[in-house]
């Protein structure tokens, strides 16, 4: 995870960042497992079942970027909290959109 905070004034401030991660998905045995397994009715396993990822292939790679930017212009009058505050914040993410550049994983 990358974050980073830029503050306008003591209040005000500007954050931004990314998350990636790898979702991989196994059996008992510590195997990748794309689909979904079940028992047949003489005793045996089929791996036949729903897809385990969004990609099929058992591994997912995602990445997710935020965004917010905070306006506070609040005080304290007499012990109460007077003034207003807004915080508009932004997501988006990214599924399987990962490219290898030397030892880099970028995100297209």
């Amino acid at each position: 995870m990358l974050c980073v905070e830029q503050n306008f004034t003591r209040q005000s401030k500007f954050t931004y960042g990314i998350v990636m991660e790898e979702i991989t998905t196994s059996d008992e045995s510590s195997h990748i497992s794309s689909n979904g397994q079940r028992v047949l009715p003489s005793g045996g396993i089929s791996a036949d079942g729903p897809p385990t990822t969004l990609s099929g292939t058992g591994v997912d790679r995602m990445a997710f970027l935020q965004a917010n930017i905070t306006r506070d212009n609040t005080k304290f009058v007499n012990g109460a909290v007077v003034g207003d505050r807004n915080v508009f914040q932004v997501r988006k993410s990214f599924v399987n959109l990962w490219v290898v550049w030397g030892n880099t994983a970028l995100l297209l």
